[in-house]
């Protein structure tokens, strides 16, 4: 199977008539003001978005399966989201493509920077996963007072 793109966005809207998505406000970066304490670690951000991907038959003649995983780099490279709920099947035995709509109502917060969703495939020739995306995000949380 063919990984065609990823994208974050604040939401998707499929119509149901013509099996077509709308990706409504796509985001490169989240800048927002807020109390920071000093020594305070912040968990999360309160800023619901959808990380959406598409993926394809390698050929279209042969139905295929496998599955992906969908993890969150600080802007020091460390994963913040270790759980499996981030690992999702693609079926594509019935239909061509399959998209994958994960959805995340808090981001993992851990310092002003770029956070990267990494989405990988599992390869089982190899045993491994390979990344097949990187999206990007810029986020930067200011104190009331730095305004």
């Amino acid at each position: 199977m063919e990984h065609v793109w990823t994208v974050l966005c604040r939401f998707s809207v499929v119509d149901q008539q013509r099996n077509n998505i709308s990706l409504i406000e796509i985001i490169e970066q989240l800048s927002a003001v807020g109390k920071v304490e000093s020594d305070a670690e912040i968990q999360g951000l309160p800023f619901p978005v959808e990380l959406v991907s598409l993926w394809t038959r390698t050929d279209l003649a042969i139905p295929e399966e496998g599955r992906a995983r969908v993890r969150i780099l600080s802007p020091e490279q460390e994963v913040l989201n270790q759980d499996e709920s981030h690992e999702y099947p693609i079926d594509l035995t019935q239909f061509h493509r399959f998209r994958a709509m994960g959805k995340f109502d808090v981001l993992p917060y851990v310092g002003n920077g770029v956070y990267y969703f990494i989405v990988e495939y599992w390869n089982e020739q190899d045993d491994s996963w390979l990344k097949v995306a990187s999206v990007p995000l810029y986020i930067t949380l200011q104190s009331p007072q730095d305004e």
